[in-house]
């Protein structure tokens, strides 16, 4: 596994990269100290930040995008012809097309929300 930071030069407009190679021999030990440091920030240098935030505005985006899913699938099951009033619509194979309008991209979203 290759870490790797690229940092650009506003000099002649290059960058300069550092690497950390992480072989597999040492992936337990290299875990082991992350989760060290990382509970070591997390307990002693900064015990009240909500750490959670993120993960529950995710949680929250997931749930209205499911939401928002749910509504338009019985807005399409509610416009649907019923077979049983009419025998031609069940004959027609018609598929309905959705379309929607795009505002913003949830991937944008998202790397908002993971931004530093």
């Amino acid at each position: 596994l290759t870490i790797t930071e690229s940092k650009k030069r506003f000099e002649d407009g290059g960058y300069e990269r550092h690497k950390i190679f992480l072989y597999k021999e040492d992936f337990n030990r290299f875990m082991e100290g992350l989760n060290e440091t990382i509970d070591h920030v997390k307990n002693d240098l900064m015990p009240d930040y909500d750490y959670d935030e993120y993960t529950r505005r995710h949680e929250e985006y997931l749930a209205r995008k499911e939401e928002e899913e749910g509504v338009q699938s019985e807005t399409i099951e509610a416009t649907l012809p019923d077979s049983n009033d009419d025998e031609e619509a069940v004959t027609t194979n018609a598929t309905p097309v959705i379309e929607e309008e795009v505002t913003s991209s949830p991937v944008k979203e998202i790397e908002d929300d993971l931004a530093w």
